[in-house]
């Protein structure tokens, strides 16, 4: 962990910023115990080698401060970027299925943190996904941050995040399904809460399927027979709007994920628009760290 402020360090830690930490996370031979500590010392934003909770040592990249790239955040710092994403209606050939990502070898060091400063960069149109997702995605107890932003031709009209907060005994991957051809609800093994650009959104205890679709129940689509208290709801809640209609709820039911087996545009979409929309196109980037103890 960070420790306390201090002067000198016991054998084997090493002192950064006046904190004595396992490693100061400048080479592989001294990795921090990943971006949360980066953050608590006051380390900015950028490649910080890290230790996994399983003993593997990579580099990854932390954001750890607001309007870093053009992104901010409602939440803080001390999150590790695993995976980048673009898709909308306006990229038919832009990007890979999240399936094939998952499924894929993976980059072992960090992945380029997309700036949106500069919308049209091609940078930005580069699926990634780093091999620590499946060590980030099988852990309890952690929040993840699916940062959002919209493009109209190549001008970035807007950006949001959601963090979702999992409880302790699954993580975001057990919520990605195999290609199933019905539509139904699911009870998850515990509740998973939402909050939008800072805002609380409710919670469920429910999955949506909608074959290759993942979402959560919400209010005012997919209530899976649900109480208000068992379902998110972000209807006219937050600052999160869309492009082509006012219901984000819409959204939530694709919340993990729209159409995980195809590529092109239906590999991220519906996070502003399902339909239409010529001339937009959607980034989504994911990024993931341990609740911070109340």
């Amino acid at each position: 962990g960070s420790g306390p402020v201090c002067t000198t360090c016991r054998s084997g830690s090493v002192l950064y910023n006046n904190h004595c930490l396992n490693g100061n996370g400048l080479s592989s031979s001294s990795p921090m115990e990943g971006c949360h500590v980066a953050n608590e010392v006051g380390m900015g934003s950028g490649v910080v080698w890290v230790r996994s909770n399983a003993g593997r040592v990579y580099q990854t990249y932390c954001f750890n401060s607001d309007n870093t790239n053009g992104w901010t955040s409602a939440y803080g710092g001390g999150w590790e970027v695993v995976w980048t994403q673009m898709g909308g209606y306006n990229l038919p050939n832009a990007a890979r299925s999240n399936r094939n990502l998952r499924n894929s070898p993976n980059v072992n060091g960090a992945l380029v943190f997309p700036d949106i400063r500069n919308a049209s960069g091609r940078p930005t149109q580069r699926p990634q996904m780093s091999a620590a997702m499946h060590e980030r995605g099988t852990q309890g107890g952690m929040q993840w941050m699916k940062f959002m932003a919209k493009i109209q031709n190549n001008v970035l009209r807007g950006q949001d995040a959601a963090m979702l907060t999992f409880p302790s005994n699954f993580g975001l991957l057990s919520l990605f399904q195999g290609n199933e051809a019905r539509t139904y609800c699911k009870l998850m093994p515990g509740q998973v809460s939402l909050h939008v650009n800072g805002l609380p959104m409710g919670q469920t205890t429910y999955l949506k399927i909608q074959g290759n679709s993942v979402g959560f129940a919400n209010q005012r689509l997919d209530r899976c027979g649900q109480p208000a208290n068992n379902v998110m709801n972000t209807v006219g809640q937050s600052t999160w709007t869309r492009i082509a209609d006012t219901n984000t709820d819409n959204a939530v039911r694709h919340m993990i994920t729209y159409v995980d087996a195809a590529t092109g545009r239906d590999s991220s979409r519906c996070n502003y628009c399902c339909w239409g929309c010529d001339g937009w196109r959607e980034m989504i980037v994911w990024a993931v760290r341990p609740t911070p103890s109340s």
